[in-house]
Parts: C-alpha cells; sequence; structure tokens
C-alpha cells in the first residue's frame, strides 16, 4: 500500500484545504491556421495552445521535433501570442527560447475534458474555479467560482448542457453551460472528490473519494445515491466506464490495485494488482477485438491489462516520477502518459515502444483528454493546459487500426 510523504491535516472547515499526497492542476488557436502548417512526416505533435488561468492569459507555441517508426522526421515553430486580461489579442511575436518565462503563474489545473461538439474544452481549477475555454476563438466561454476548495474533476453531461464538478470540500455541483445557474448542490462523500465519470448514455455519475469509496448518483432521482462500491483500502483516484460494455467500470486506487465492478454489485468483480506502489489513473481502450486497461502509478510506470485474463501484457518504463494520467488515442495507435516529472510520454499501442517524451515547460502533468472523431489531445498541468494536435500522413497510422480508446495535493 502506498503512503505518502505528506502528512494529512483534519479539516476544521468544509472549506480549508489539506495537504495530499501528491497533487496535479492549473491555469486559441493564433490567428494562422495551425493546420498550415502541416509537414509529411508520420505524426506532427503541434502544441496548439497554452491556456493560462491568471490575469494575464497565455498561448505559448513552441518547436517540437519527433521521429516515430519510419524514421522521418518534422519540426515547426509556431508563434507565441499574448491575451490580455480583456481576453483579446495584443500582440504576436516569433517563437524565442527568451519568451518561454512568465512573471505570472497560473492556477494549477487538474481536469481536461473537452465538449463533443463545440470547440470547448472544461478544466477544473486548484483555486475552486471551473473554466471553459473555446480553443477555435481563444477565449473563455464561462468562468465559475464554485468553491474555495480544489476542484479535482469536472465533466460535461452535454446531452443536458450541464457540468458536473466534484471538490475538496466534499461537494458536487451541478451548473448549467448555457446559463450558468446552478442545478444542484450536495454533499457526496466524507473526504476529497477525486473524479467523476459520467455514463456515456444512462443518468448517472460515478464519483471516486478518498473516504475510500465510489458512488453511484441519479439525476433522474434527484441525484440520489442508488449504489455504494465498498472494497478499497485508501484513495480512489480515479474511475472508468468501459466503453464496450458500460455496466462494467474500473477504479485505481493508492491502496495498489485497480478494481473491476458491475454497477448492479456493491462488490468488486476482480482486482489488478501488479503495480509496487499505489494508482493514480486507469482508462479502458480496445485493440484486436479486445478490451484493455491502462493503469498509471506511483512507482513511474503504466501498465496494459487484458481485460479478459487479467493480467498485464506490457509495463511501459520511462518516467522518473509518478504517473498521473495515461490514455490511448480514440482514432490513432498511441499511449499517452503524463506524470510529475514534467514530461508527456508517447508510445507505439502496438509494440510499446517509447516513441517520444514531450515537456511543454508547464510543470507536472495532471490530466489528459482526449476527444474520439478528433486529432487533439489536452493537458492539465501545474501551471495551464495545453492542447495538442496530432496529424498522421501515413497509412499506418490511419484512424481504427485496431485501438480505440490527480492526485494528490502539495
Amino acid at each position: 500500500m502506498t503512503t505518502r510523504s505528506h502528512a494529512r491535516k483534519v479539516l476544521t472547515c468544509k472549506n480549508k484545504r489539506k495537504p495530499h499526497a501528491a497533487d496535479h492542476e492549473q491555469s486559441g488557436q493564433n490567428a494562422m491556421s495551425l493546420r498550415d502548417h502541416f509537414l509529411p512526416s508520420d505524426h506532427l505533435y503541434e502544441v496548439h495552445q497554452r491556456l493560462r488561468s491568471s490575469d494575464l492569459k497565455c498561448w505559448e507555441f513552441k518547436t517540437i521535433q519527433l521521429t516515430i517508426s519510419s524514421g522521418s522526421q518534422a519540426s515547426a515553430i509556431y508563434p507565441i501570442a499574448f491575451l490580455s486580461s480583456n481576453r483579446n489579442f495584443s500582440k504576436t511575436h516569433t517563437a524565442s527560447p527568451n519568451m518561454n518565462e512568465f512573471t505570472q503563474r497560473s492556477e494549477r489545473v487538474k481536469s481536461v475534458d473537452f465538449h463533443p461538439t463545440e470547440p470547448w474544452i472544461l478544466t477544473s481549477l486548484y483555486s475552486g474555479n471551473v473554466r471553459i475555454w473555446n480553443y477555435k476563438l481563444q477565449t473563455i466561454e464561462k468562468s465559475i467560482e464554485l468553491t474555495q476548495s480544489p476542484v479535482r474533476s469536472a465533466k460535461f453531461i452535454a446531452r443536458k448542457q450541464w457540468l458536473v464538478a466534484g471538490a475538496d470540500d466534499t461537494f458536487i455541483r451541478v451548473y448549467s453551460y448555457s446559463t450558468g445557474e446552478k442545478i444542484k448542490e450536495f454533499e457526496a462523500h466524507k473526504d476529497y472528490i477525486r473524479c467523476l465519470a459520467v455514463h456515456p448514455t444512462l443518468p448517472y455519475v460515478l464519483s471516486a473519494s478518498d473516504d475510500h469509496l465510489v458512488k453511484l448518483w441519479d439525476w433522474e432521482k434527484d441525484w440520489e445515491c442508488i449504489q455504494t462500491f465498498e472494497g478499497h483500502s485508501h484513495y480512489v483516484m480515479q474511475v472508468a466506464f468501459n466503453p464496450k460494455d458500460t455496466s462494467i467500470f474500473a477504479s485505481a486506487s493508492l491502496d495498489g490495485t485497480s478494481k473491476i465492478w458491475n454497477l448492479g454489485s456493491p462488490n468488486p468483480i476482480s482486482t489488478l494488482g501488479g503495480h509496487s506502489k499505489g494508482l493514480n489513473c486507469v482508462e479502458y481502450f480496445s485493440g484486436s477485438n479486445k478490451s484493455y486497461l491502462i493503469t498509471g502509478s506511483d512507482d513511474q510506470t503504466a501498465k496494459v491489462w487484458d481485460c479478459e485474463t487479467k493480467t498485464s501484457v506490457q509495463t511501459l518504463e520511462g518516467h522518473i516520477h509518478n504517473v498521473t494520467a495515461a490514455c490511448v488515442h480514440p482514432e490513432l495507435p498511441i499511449i499517452i502518459t503524463g506524470s510529475e516529472d514534467g514530461t508527456v510520454g508517447i508510445w507505439q499501442a502496438t509494440t510499446y515502444k517509447l516513441e517520444k517524451k514531450l515537456n511543454h515547460g508547464l510543470g507536472r502533468i495532471w490530466a489528459i483528454g482526449c476527444l474520439k472523431d478528433s486529432l487533439q489531445v489536452a493537458f492539465g498541468c501545474d501551471e495551464g493546459a495545453t492542447i495538442v494536435s496530432i496529424k498522421s500522413s501515413c497509412n499506418e497510422y490511419a484512424p481504427n487500426v485496431g485501438v480505440e480508446k490527480e492526485k494528490k495535493n502539495e
């Protein structure tokens, strides 16, 4: 079982923060279309924007050079743009090493979530706010101050035009993102809420907490808790629905295990144990008509699991600090990992080879977000959020080639 070096404090009031074992989060595409910069290569990773959540809003673009599989290499230089507090571009500059430092730091971004149809990304911030960024127009669509406590998870519920957020004050809050109206607020757990997961079709939301529990909420029953899942012996850091069978979900805990659950039972179906330290993240993905899980751990590795045999098929080693986020791209056969070492790992999803490590200079990585039918990936970091677009010019990396696809306080 993982223990953290940071002592926990007992809350004396609901809004007081307590230091947890290892936290993570913070805060346009330029006027010129970055798609016009596409260079012939297997994959070109473009940093579209860096969203900073302070009074000075900044988007930074930098050179990224990447080689994948065929040996061809591509690089491109993107401009740095500064957005003033009135949220309009004031000036654009050519990328320069002297412009990588900023005097004003943004808030930590704890989670990122793409809207399925709008060009929006939802970020939850350590400050207690949530923001919806329009990454096409480079504007803030909505900013809501939810609480004085860190908000570790926020998700769109697009079919209701809602957003739902869970915070360290143990409350879940639901807002209309079209009107800004508060729909519901209720105490959901007895400790920090680490993660929320929205069911793709049913009116359900899962919540995971430091109270070692996972709970299932039904918004058609006025957000009644219709099931409590018990079995973990430490903080539950993340939960994820199985896209192939949405009655099944997985959880990741600092007790060092991932557990598989059925929505109809309070007890786990199975337990996956193989990491030497606690787990921070878990996600499902599919390949070769099989379901897999990927988990990230404080042992500095990620593991790929066969859901049928419940065995680890690969360990991904390459980070030098806790792996905090991991996913498989929904359109390309690559695994993406984020770490407290400040780097993003790009791995081949078929060979598991580490193709590239990227460092956007925003500190620790706390969250990764992907969007189906899109090549964009978002990262939530200590000092902001970065959106990256992945382009493929090789049939070998065409969509659907066998791969479908926080933490602690300091």
